[in-house]
């Protein structure tokens, strides 16, 4: 008998990366010229904002705040999508100051203005492969983060 090895991919290439200290991080784009920020990251090196040539490559903190949320009990249409439903969206807007539309990982229930952190986790599977997707839960409050 033959054991298919199942390999993860993410959703899509360059939305996160595991940093030092082994958490997943979302990539961005920061213009050094104006300092407007952009996610996911821009490809091209231009600031749409200030039109100059000199964007960076940052990485967020993976933390912040539920701005807003909803339920979806529906599949969207178009055939995109390929996640369980129901489920819970929202925006988050990250430490940072940018704002995200994101999947929330919504156990226990969250709320408008709750600290969120970001995780990796399998969104569907395809074929050979588990497709992994980013999403926000409640942040754990560790001891030695209070301040």
């Amino acid at each position: 008998m033959t054991t298919i090895e199942r390999k993860t991919i993410p959703v899509m290439d360059g939305l996160w990366q595991l940093e030092t200290d082994g958490k997943p991080h979302l990539l961005g784009s920061r213009c050094e010229a104006c300092g407007e920020v952009f996610f996911p990251r821009k490809t091209l090196n231009f600031c749409m904002n200030c039109h100059k040539e000199s964007l960076e490559e940052i990485t967020f903190s993976g933390k912040g705040r539920v701005l807003m949320l909803t339920k979806v009990e529906r599949q969207p249409a178009g055939g995109f999508y390929k996640g369980a439903v129901p489920y819970t969206y929202g925006i988050v807007q990250l430490d940072e100051g940018v704002n995200i539309f994101s999947q929330l990982i919504d156990e226990p229930a969250l709320s408008n203005d709750e600290r969120v952190e970001m995780v990796v986790v399998k969104l569907y599977e395809e074929e050979d492969n588990d497709v992994m997707t980013f999403k926000f839960k409640a942040e754990i409050i560790r001891e030695g983060d209070k301040g």
